[in-house]
């Protein structure tokens, strides 16, 4: 927990800039998603739609092909505690990389 605080801190400006959101998201992934998930999918990435009636999308790196499809029937329950922590409806479907 020590070395996780300081590495937070000294890596939360460069996010911050650019990326804060997604940064949240990283720190807090096995919270947001839980232990079973944490170690299967990373997020690499949140693309926001150029509609303010779209919503955006989460993209999420899987570690192991074999357990893309387990993600991706997963992905409403992603996408909802995602938006209970975010406090709102702005992610609304998830993509997966391998």
């Amino acid at each position: 927990m020590w070395l996780c605080s300081h590495l937070q801190k000294a890596t939360e400006n460069l996010f911050q800039k650019k990326r804060g959101l997604l940064y949240k998201i990283i720190f807090d992934w096995e919270n947001i998603v839980g232990n079973h998930y944490k170690d299967k999918v990373i997020p690499i990435d949140i693309v926001s739609s150029k509609s303010s009636q779209r919503q955006g999308s989460i993209v999420l790196l899987c570690k192991n092909p074999a357990f893309g499809t387990e993600v991706q029937m997963m992905g409403p329950m992603i996408v909802e505690k995602l938006n209970t922590y975010l406090g709102d409806k702005s992610v609304g479907r998830v993509k997966i990389v391998t």
